[in-house]
C-alpha cells in the first residue's frame, strides 16, 4: 500500500501546494490559528488563481443561492452584525471547498493524494487519543476502586477533551477520522500484506498499514473519554457498515464486530460521561425539549429564518431546568431551519445529499473497475 503523491498538473491553477495543503490540516487540531492561516492562504491563491471557476461551481452547485438566502437573513435579523458574523461559519467554507474541489482536479493522481492526505490526519489523531486516556485515566482509575496514589495529579473528568476545549468537539474530529481511516482499511483488503502475520510484528506495526491499525484501535477509545452518546452511536454504526463491506474478509468483518462488542461492553459498564447508560438514555429527553423549543421560532419566520443567533437570543434563561442559556438547537437541520430559514435547510440538505449521492457513485465506478 502506497501514499506517494504526484506533483500538480496544472496550468495557472496551482503550482504544488500540497505540502502546504498536508501541513495546515495536519496542524488544525495542535495549532489552530497556524493552520487556518495556512488554509487561508491557499483560498486566497485559489481565488485569485481561477475565480472564474471557483464562482461558476459555487453557482452550479446552489452555494450562491444559499449564501444570498443568507445573506437575506442576515439584513432580517434583530442583530444583523451579530447574524453576519456568525454567518461566517458557513459561507466562506463554500467557497473553500470549491476551490478544494478545482484545486484536486488539477492534480495528477487526486485519489492518491487524498488516500496520503486522510492517512495523514489518522496517524496524527494517535497523539490526541493519547492524550485523551491520559486525561481520563483519573476518573477510570476511580471507577475501577484504584489505590489514591495511582489516580494522578490531575482532575476526575468524566467528559474528556484533549487538545480541543469540547468534548463534543473531540468526538466529532475522531468519527471523521474514523471513517476515513476504515475507508484505508478496506482498500488494504485486497493486499496480502493488510493482514497481520504471526511472528515478529516490527516490521508490519512501523508500516502505513500498521499505523492504520494503532490509529483506528485508539479512536473509540478517545470518542469513548469524550462521553459523546452521538460519538459512540457513530463509532458503532462506522463499525457495522465497515463488517458489512468486509463480509469477504472474515478476519476484517471480526474485527468489525468485536469492535462494536468492547464498545457496548464498555458503555454498558462504565455509562457514558459519568453517567450511566440509563442515565445517558433518559437525558436525551432534554435534547427533544431543546428540539421543541424550535418549532415556534420556525413557524414565526420560515422563509428567512430570525436571524444567525437569534435563537441564544431569543431564549430565556432557564426555560428549561439546570439550562441558564441555549447557543444552539443541538440539532443542525432545525438549526438552520430556525435562523436561516427552511430554503437554506432544504437547499443545505439537498447539495450535500447530492455530492455524497455523486461520491458514492463514482466510488462504485472505481471499485468496479479495479476488479474487471
Amino acid at each position: 500500500m502506497g501514499f506517494d503523491t504526484h506533483g500538480a498538473t496544472e496550468a495557472g491553477f496551482v503550482q504544488e501546494p500540497e505540502a502546504l495543503f498536508l501541513g495546515s490540516f495536519v496542524l488544525l487540531p495542535y495549532a489552530s490559528y497556524l493552520g487556518l492561516a495556512g488554509v487561508s492562504l491557499l483560498l486566497l491563491h485559489w481565488l485569485v488563481a481561477s475565480p472564474k471557476k471557483i464562482w461558476h461551481r459555487l453557482r452550479r452547485q446552489g452555494w450562491i443561492l444559499i449564501t444570498v438566502l443568507m445573506g437575506i437573513s442576515v439584513f432580517l435579523a434583530e442583530d444583523p452584525v451579530q447574524a453576519a458574523l456568525r454567518s461566517t461559519n458557513f459561507w466562506p467554507f463554500f467557497v473553500f471547498f470549491a476551490g478544494l474541489s478545482l484545486y484536486l482536479t488539477q492534480l495528477s493522481d487526486p485519489l492518491g493524494y487524498l488516500k496520503q492526505l486522510a492517512f495523514w490526519l489518522l496517524v496524527t489523531s494517535i497523539p490526541v487519543n493519547l492524550l485523551a486516556l491520559v486525561e481520563y485515566w483519573p476518573a477510570l482509575a476511580t471507577r475501577l476502586g484504584l489505590p489514591s496514589w495511582l489516580l494522578g495529579s490531575g482532575p476526575v473528568r468524566p467528559r474528556v477533551d484533549a487538545v480541543f476545549g469540547n468534548p463534543n468537539v473531540l468526538a466529532v474530529y475522531l468519527v471523521i477520522l474514523f471513517g476515513l481511516g476504515l475507508g484505508l482499511w478496506l482498500q488494504t483488503l485486497s493486499s496480502t500484506s493488510a493482514r497481520p502475520k504471526p511472528g515478529p510484528q516490527s516490521r508490519f506495526l512501523l508500516s502505513p498499514v500498521g499505523w492504520i491499525y494503532v490509529a483506528l484501535a485508539l479512536i473509540p477509545l478517545g470518542v469513548f473519554c469524550s462521553g459523546s452518546r452521538n460519538g459512540i452511536v457513530v463509532i458503532l454504526v462506522q463499525l457495522l457498515i465497515m463488517g458489512v463491506l468486509a463480509r469477504y474478509h472474515r478476519w476484517a468483518m471480526g474485527l468489525s464486530l468485536g469492535g462494536i462488542t468492547a464498545m457496548m461492553a464498555l458503555v454498558t459498564t462504565w455509562g457514558v460521561g459519568g453517567r450511566s447508560l440509563l442515565q445517558a438514555t433518559s437525558s436525551s429527553v432534554v435534547r427533544v425539549e431543546i428540539w421543541q423549543l424550535s418549532f415556534p421560532l420556525i413557524h414565526q419566520n420560515p422563509w428567512f429564518g430570525i436571524g444567525f443567533g437569534g435563537f441564544e437570543a431569543n431564549y430565556k434563561p432557564d426555560t428549561l431546568v439546570n439550562l441558564p442559556f441555549l447557543h444552539h438547537v443541538h440539532n443542525l437541520w432545525l438549526h438552520l431551519a430556525v435562523e436561516a430559514g427552511l430554503p437554506v435547510m432544504l437547499l443545505f440538505t439537498g447539495i450535500v445529499g447530492w455530492i455524497c449521492h455523486r461520491a458514492v457513485r463514482m466510488g462504485d465506478v472505481g471499485c468496479a473497475s479495479s476488479h474487471s
